[in-house]
């Protein structure tokens, strides 16, 4: 016969697993997602530069005035590297948070769940990278639009 102290034990058990599958299940859907978007939007960031400089140069070539237009590639091939800087920013953000989720010790407990001795430090990491990852990406997109901007004072001193 099971006393009043071994059932508490159990139930306390059982929902120290579901709170580790819990965490578990929104970990994986939420880093999935997340990991998702930004990848989607770091290759439109360097689709929309990379086509804008493919785009210029392909005008450029045609014209007898190259320098005042070309001038405006430089804002471009910029947004493409901060763009791919944002890529490295964002796996650098998924490895610290995937790192810092890993060192956690499960309980079996409340809270059940103990940080590790590193998680502070890749939760530091995690978020300086996904700030980071936010900056690269507005960047690239403003760089784009300035691009926009000189090729449209070029074109309008050629005219």
């Amino acid at each position: 016969m099971k006393l009043m102290t071994d059932l508490t034990e159990d139930q306390t058990r059982q929902d120290a697993l579901w709170a580790h599958d819990l965490r578990n299940d929104a970990f994986h859907n939420a880093n999935s997602a997340a990991l998702s978007g930004a990848t989607l939007a770091f290759k439109m960031l360097i689709l929309v530069n990379g086509g804008a400089c493919v785009s210029l140069l392909t005008f450029v070539g045609t014209l007898k005035e190259k320098a005042e237009v070309a001038k405006s590639l430089a804002w471009f091939a910029s947004g493409v590297a901060l763009a791919c800087l944002g890529f490295l920013l964002v796996y650098l953000t998924h490895y610290a948070m995937v790192t810092a989720i890993g060192s956690w010790t499960s309980l079996d407990k409340y809270p059940y769940f103990h940080l590790g001795p590193t998680a502070r430090f890749w939760r530091t990491v995690k978020t300086a990278g996904h700030g980071l990852a936010i900056f690269a990406g507005l960047a690239s997109l403003i760089l784009f639009i300035v691009g926009i901007f000189q090729v449209r004072h070029a074109l309008i001193n050629l005219g």
